[in-house]
């Protein structure tokens, strides 16, 4: 029994020897033939011309247009989702036709055409777009933004949006100093206590309160009516009464 057994053994392990001298013979060559091309494509490497790295300006260039070419995409969407027009400004809820020459409007309404109104509230998907418009942090978007700065959105994500459901002034604050003085031009225009509110909030936030304070006088100063008067002072009594604790990180 022990002889059988060491006899099997024995031919397994012969037969272990034959098979691997055979895949020795059938695949050394093509082994050492890769070796031999890795070898030299090494070498290649080694000795030859390094591969070119792309150029930063071409790339950056490349950047550039591709962050307009979604800017315009992204304003085309919003004036279409608010339904303006070119050359309108939005005071009240209503798009104007006209535009803002050193703090004054300058109507340009066709005579016979009403104004259109914006939807309100805002669409769930002008919010989304409001949104993608604000993390582009671009001063291209800052009048259609204030077309919405004191609008309520939908979209709270169980509370995780850091807009905490306005999302044109929190995006506002973010572009930072651009919004300002569009931001400026519009609170004596403005009927809207509301929306004045949310102006105000956006200067003292960006400019710091004392900095809001001081541009709304000189503002004062050059209003024309008793009305638009008494709207910036209601702005100006807003810095007195509620002055913003901090001056908000706008970038």
């Amino acid at each position: 029994m022990c002889l059988k057994v060491a006899g099997t053994i024995l031919v397994v392990a012969m037969l272990a020897v034959v098979l691997a001298n055979q895949n020795d013979a059938g695949d050394g060559p093509a082994e050492a033939g890769d070796r031999t091309t890795q070898d030299a494509a090494v070498v290649a490497e080694d000795s030859g011309e390094p591969e070119p790295k792309p150029d930063s300006r071409e790339e950056i260039l490349r950047l550039r247009n591709s962050f307009n070419e979604m800017k315009g995409i992204v304003a085309s969407r919003l004036v279409s989702l608010q339904g303006l027009g070119q050359s309108q400004v939005v005071i009240d809820g209503k798009a104007i036709v006209g535009e803002i020459v050193d703090g004054k409007f300058k109507d340009r309404q066709a005579s016979g055409n009403s104004p259109t109104r914006l939807r309100s509230p805002m669409s769930r998907e002008e919010e989304e777009w409001i949104v993608l418009a604000g993390e582009l942090r671009s001063e291209d978007f800052v009048e259609l933004l204030l077309n919405r700065i004191a609008d309520h959105g939908y979209v709270h994500l169980l509370g995780r949006t850091p807009y905490q459901g306005y999302p044109a002034y929190y995006y506002l604050c973010k572009i930072g100093l651009p919004s300002c003085q569009p931001a400026l031009h519009r609170i004596p225009l403005e009927p809207d206590d509301k929306i004045r509110d949310y102006l105000t909030r956006l200067l003292q936030r960006c400019l710091g309160n004392s900095e809001a304070r001081s541009r709304l006088l000189v503002l004062k100063e050059k209003c024309e009516t008793d009305e638009t008067r008494e709207r910036v002072q209601t702005a100006i009594e807003q810095c007195d009464a509620k002055p913003s604790p901090h001056q908000m990180n706008c970038r």
